[in-house]
């Protein structure tokens, strides 16, 4: 199958182009900053980097399996690489699967410009958007909270939030 091409326009900069093979060692960076806590398993550092390794095809093959149409993105911002966007369109919901953020561009509105853009994607496709995360990340629940999720349920030790366009809502 042809590897899709084009980057789509988002807010503050930032644009969406789909990840590619020449892309797996960004990912991989992506993949470690996003969780640190992995680099405490073992002093030895190549058992933590095969480690991670491991996590990321395992990661890769539960969004292959849970959602078999996902978009896996590279986030840019002025061409640039940022981040790393995962999003599900195929159900009566859009699913943001992960979203992961160079360290670098951390605390700098990217990932929020990110989900706003999402989020006005949703709206004009009328479909409300949803997120898991690790109910330890009370962090990572602020701020989708303060984007406007709300939670939708608590599936330990995960929590689901939830966002749903003003035209959905009742």
């Amino acid at each position: 199958m042809a590897q899709p091409s084009g980057k789509l326009t988002m807010k503050g900069g930032l644009s969406l182009r789909f990840a590619g093979p020449g892309d797996e060692l960004f990912l991989l960076a992506m993949f470690k900053a996003a969780r640190p806590w992995l680099t405490m398993a073992s002093s030895d550092s190549d058992l933590v980097h095969h480690l991670y390794e491991e996590q990321k095809r395992i990661t890769r093959i539960g969004n292959e399996t849970v959602y078999p149409e996902h978009l896996d993105f590279i986030i840019e911002k002025l061409g640039q690489d940022v981040g790393h966007m995962v999003i599900d369109l195929s159900s009566d919901h859009w699913r943001l699967s992960q979203l992961e953020l160079h360290p670098l561009g951390q605390g700098k509105g990217i990932g929020s410009d990110a989900v706003a853009s999402l989020k006005m994607a949703a709206q004009n496709a009328n479909v409300a958007l949803t997120v898991a995360t690790p109910m330890m990340l009370s962090r990572v629940i602020g701020f989708y909270k303060k984007l406007g999720f709300g939670v939708r349920g608590l599936f330990p030790p995960m929590v689901e939030l939830i966002w749903i366009p003003p035209s959905m809502q009742k």
